[in-house]
């Protein structure tokens, strides 16, 4: 139940506060692409990645699908470098609430299943992911991302956190395609 609270905590702060200028979702349709870096803690030791980013939103119905594959580039020297592949696509459907969105399968975070959900506040538009593992561990990702005054550039933020404790967090700056 502690969890399920946590949720509806972390629901209600992200519907709250809507700012009067909001970006309609049209605005951040597109394909961007670019790179970033992102650090964390992995087995006790800071590590760092480069990464090159790939984002495509779009129209789904109502709602709004968000796709985006993450190419990580493992190791310093860069002629050797191990390459690692990461791709998600999720579906929102409009909730009735302004600028907010939720995935469209009925998700239930405490059979492993992410619960996600998606809202604007002025020109950004952020993605959580909320899973609870078998352990009763839980994570919440967040991917801001933030069109620039002309709608050409984006920047990324992503936050990835377990039980409340920082995991990795990365930044990339996108531009439309």
């Amino acid at each position: 139940m502690r969890v399920l609270a946590i949720v509806l905590v972390l629901v209600a702060t992200t519907v709250s506060g809507a700012a009067a200028q909001n970006l309609p979702i049209s605005a951040f349709y597109g394909h961007f692409v670019g790179r970033g870096t992102a650090s964390g803690v992995s087995s006790g030791f800071f590590d760092a990645s480069a990464r090159d980013l790939d984002v495509t939103i779009s129209a789904a119905g109502k709602g709004v699908r968000v796709a985006w594959t993450t190419f990580v580039r493992k190791g310093s020297d860069p002629s050797s470098q191990e390459v690692v592949k990461r791709s998600t696509t999720i579906t929102f459907r409009a909730t009735g609430k302004p600028n907010v969105f939720i995935e469209k399968r009925g998700s239930d975070p405490f059979d492993g299943t992410p619960l996600s959900w998606a809202r604007i506040d002025g020109r950004t538009l952020t993605t959580y992911t909320f899973v609870v593992g078998e352990d009763g561990i839980y994570s919440l990702s967040s991917y801001a991302r933030t069109l620039d005054k002309q709608g050409r550039v984006m920047d990324l933020l992503f936050q990835l956190l377990r039980s409340g404790e920082s995991v990795r967090n990365a930044q990339a700056k996108l531009v439309r395609k």
